[in-house]
C-alpha cells in the first residue's frame, strides 16, 4: 500500500488529468444524446382544419341512444278482477290474433250470460209468435250443440273435426273412454246437418218435424257429454296436463250440458206449444231491450277472458294458476319479433339534422332509415320522437328492447340544412380553460387562440353563441394542443 501511495504522489498530475478526459468525454455523450431528444420533440403534430359550416353538417356527426322496439306490440291487461281459473299459454309461445291465453273466474258472469239469453228467448217468443219462438229455440239449439262438440269436448281431443283424433287426456275410467269413443261417429254428423239446415229455416218454416228431430240429437248429445264428464273425472295428470286444466275442461264441459239440457227443455216446450197459425203479439221494444241486456252479459263475461289482440311472440308472460289479478293489471306483451325499428328522441334544434328517408348507421353495422318524425314534442321527454326502419335481417343482430347506440352523420344529404339556426361544433374542438373556452385557428403554422361562449350540448356537440361565424376556420380537435404550437395543417 505505501509504495502504490508514494507512485500516486509522484504522478498527481497524470491521474487529474485522466479524470478531466473523462468528464470531457462524458459531457459530449450526454450533450449528443440531448440533441437527439431535442430532433424528436421539434416534431410538428398534424391538425385538421375546417370551416365551422363544414364541420356543423359533415365534422359533427350527432350520436344518440335508441330503444329497439317491435313494429307490432301490443301489453294486454285485464279488464276483470279475480283469481285465475285457467292459463292456456306460457312464456316465449307464439300466439293467434284472439286466441285465449287466460281466464278469470266467471261463474256469475256465465249465469247471467244464461239468464239473459232465457230473457231474450223469451222476448223473441212473445214478439213473434210460436213460430219465431220455434224458430229461436231451434237457432239456439244449434249454437249449444256446436259450442258443446267443437269447443267444450274440442279442446280435450286431438282434433275435434276429426272422428279418429285421440283423447288428449290420461284416465283411469277406460269403460267410459271406450263408450265415448262409440258415440263419436254419430256426433258430426250432427252439427254436418246443422250447419246444412239452419241458412234454410225462417219463421214460415214447418218445425214440427225438426223440432222432434232436434230432441233426439239433443238428447244424444247430452249423453255424449255425460261420458266426457265420466272420463275427466277420472283424469290423470301428466307433466304436460295438470290436475288444474283437467279441472278447467270439467267446469267447460259441464257448463255446455247446462246449455244442452236447456235446449232440450225449450225444445221440448216448442213442440207442446207450437202455434200454426203463427200470429205475432208482442212488441219489438221489448226484443231490443232483451238483446241489450244479452249483449251485455256477453261483454262481461268477456272481460274474464285474457285474449291477444295480435299475433306474435309472448315476450312477458307475469300470472299463474291461482293468481288473484286485479282490474288493469298488464300480464303480458305480446310483439312480432321478426320486424323491429328503433325509436330515437332528439332535441328540438337537431330536428333540422334528421329527415324523413334518411340513412341512419346503427350498432352492429346495421343501416336503417327514418320512416317518420314526430311534428311537435312529446309532453314527457320534451324531445322529439324518431322512427327508424329496420331491414328484415336485423332481428339476427339486434333484440327487441335492446339500447343501441344511432350515428345521424351529418354528411348525409338529408342532413345537411341551410345555416339559419345556432351554430354548433363538436365537443372536440373546443378546450375549457380555467378563465374562457377557446378553439384553435392556424396562421403561419402556429396555433392561434379564439375566445368563444358556448350555450346547449347536443350528442356529441355544443351550441356556440359569441365568437364564430358559419366561414371560420378552426381546427377540428383541440385536444393535446396550446396557443402557440407549431402544426401541420392537413385540409
Amino acid at each position: 500500500m505505501a509504495q502504490i501511495k508514494t507512485f500516486l504522489i509522484e504522478r498527481k498530475w497524470y491521474v487529474v488529468g485522466g479524470f478531466a478526459l473523462l468528464l470531457v468525454l462524458g459531457g459530449v455523450v450526454w450533450s449528443n444524446s440531448g440533441a437527439d431528444t431535442a430532433v424528436v420533440s421539434d416534431t410538428k403534430p398534424t391538425v385538421i382544419v375546417g370551416r365551422v359550416s363544414d364541420l356543423m353538417n359533415g365534422g359533427g356527426s350527432l350520436s344518440i341512444v335508441a330503444e329497439i322496439r317491435s313494429v307490432n306490440e301490443a301489453k294486454i291487461s285485464s279488464e276483470s278482477g279475480g283469481r285465475v281459473t285457467r292459463v292456456s299459454a306460457s312464456l316465449g309461445d307464439f300466439v293467434g290474433a284472439g286466441q285465449i291465453l287466460a281466464q278469470v273466474e266467471n261463474a256469475s258472469q256465465r249465469a247471467a250470460v244464461l239468464q239473459a239469453e232465457g230473457a231474450l228467448d223469451a222476448a223473441k217468443a212473445a214478439a213473434g209468435g210460436s213460430r219465431g219462438s220455434a224458430l229461436t229455440t231451434v237457432l239456439s239449439a244449434y249454437a249449444s250443440v256446436d259450442n258443446a262438440i267443437n269447443d267444450a269436448v274440442g279442446q280435450i281431443l286431438t282434433d275435434p273435426v276429426d272422428s279418429q283424433s285421440s283423447f288428449r287426456v290420461s284416465t283411469r275410467d277406460t269403460l267410459s273412454l271406450a263408450e265415448m269413443e262409440r258415440l263419436r261417429p254419430a256426433i258430426q254428423p250432427i252439427l254436418k246437418r246443422h250447419e246444412a239446415e239452419e241458412p234454410t229455416l225462417s219463421a214460415s218454416s214447418d218445425f214440427t218435424a225438426e223440432l222432434a228431430l232436434l230432441e233426439n240429437e239433443l238428447r244424444q248429445v247430452r249423453n255424449y257429454l255425460d261420458t266426457a264428464l265420466k272420463v275427466l273425472n277420472a283424469g290423470v295428470a301428466r307433466d304436460d296436463i295438470s290436475i288444474a286444466t283437467i279441472s278447467a275442461y270439467v267446469a267447460d264441459v259441464a257448463a255446455a250440458r247446462t246449455a244442452v239440457i236447456a235446449s232440450l227443455s225449450a225444445v221440448i216446450s216448442a213442440r207442446t206449444s207450437l202455434d200454426p197459425q203463427g200470429a205475432v203479439s208482442a212488441s219489438a221494444a221489448s226484443v231490443k231491450q232483451a238483446e241489450g241486456a244479452y249483449n251485455a252479459a256477453l261483454a262481461n263475461l268477456e272481460k274474464t277472458i285474457i285474449r291477444s289482440p295480435i299475433s306474435g311472440s309472448l315476450n312477458n308472460f307475469t300470472i299463474k294458476l291461482g293468481d288473484f289479478l286485479a282490474p288493469a293489471q298488464q300480464v303480458a306483451v305480446v310483439s312480432n319479433n321478426g320486424a323491429l325499428e328503433a325509436v330515437a328522441y332528439v332535441t328540438e334544434e337537431d330536428k333540422a339534422r334528421v329527415a324523413v328517408g334518411q340513412k341512419i348507421k346503427l350498432e352492429g353495422d346495421i343501416t336503417g332509415t327514418i320512416t317518420k318524425i314526430a311534428p311537435a314534442l312529446d309532453p314527457v321527454t320534451r324531445r322529439i320522437e324518431v322512427r327508424i326502419g329496420l331491414p328484415a335481417n336485423a332481428a339476427k343482430v339486434l333484440t327487441n328492447g335492446q339500447s343501441v347506440r344511432v350515428e345521424l352523420a351529418g354528411d348525409t344529404e338529408a342532413a345537411v340544412q341551410p345555416m339559419n339556426g345556432p351554430l354548433s361544433i363538436p365537443i372536440a374542438a373546443i378546450k375549457i380553460e380555467a378563465t374562457r373556452v377557446i378553439v384553435f385557428s392556424v396562421e403561419n403554422d402556429r396555433l392561434v387562440a379564439k375566445e368563444i361562449k358556448i350555450g346547449k350540448l347536443s350528442g356529441n356537440s355544443v351550441q356556440v353563441s359569441e365568437g364564430l361565424s358559419a366561414d371560420t376556420e378552426i381546427v377540428a380537435d383541440a385536444r393535446g394542443h396550446k396557443d402557440g404550437d407549431e402544426v401541420t395543417v392537413a385540409r
